[in-house]
Parts: structure tokens; C-alpha cells; sequence
């Protein structure tokens, strides 16, 4: 039996969920979609933390997560002027 297609894709989707929560910077999204968010693997992720460069949100035991807020104060971090 083939699937109907339901017009958007599961990334266009979460894209479109992300877009829509950022606008509350102490929304809570998953370590995953963070990842997503910023176009770099899981493991790269954990680095990241392990470094310390961005605040998490321990959300039970075993989970953590990221505010829009915290990604933002951490790209903010990564800005750099390049010289003309």
C-alpha cells in the first residue's frame, strides 16, 4: 500500500515548529532540534556543551534542552567582524 504525500516533508514541518516556538526566547527545544536548528550533528552538539559555549536546560535525568533564548546568546557569542 503507498503512503499519500500530506504536501509538506517532516523537516519543512519541524522547521515550520521551530519557527513558530523561537519567537518566546524561553521556549524549551530538544537537544536534537537544536542540532537540526543549527545544520550540525549530535556529536558536534555535545561538544559544544562539553566546551561549555551554551547553557542547557536539564529537563529530567536523562534530557536536556536548549532555550531559543540560550542558542541565540550562543551564536551571538560566535559573531566575528571580517576584514574588507
Amino acid at each position: 500500500m503507498s503512503q499519500l504525500s500530506t504536501g509538506a516533508s517532516d523537516e519543512e514541518k519541524r522547521l515550520k515548529r521551530l519557527a513558530v516556538a523561537s519567537a518566546d526566547p524561553d521556549a524549551v527545544m530538544s537537544f536534537a532540534d537544536w542540532c537540526f536548528r543549527n545544520g550540525f550533528s549530535e556529536a558536534t552538539g555535545y561538544r559544544v556543551i562539553k566546551r561549555g559555549e551554551v547553557a542547557v536546560t536539564q529537563l529530567s535525568p536523562k534530557r536536556i534542552g536548549i532555550t531559543f533564548g540560550a542558542d541565540k546568546s550562543w551564536k551571538d557569542s560566535k559573531r566575528r567582524v571580517v576584514p574588507a
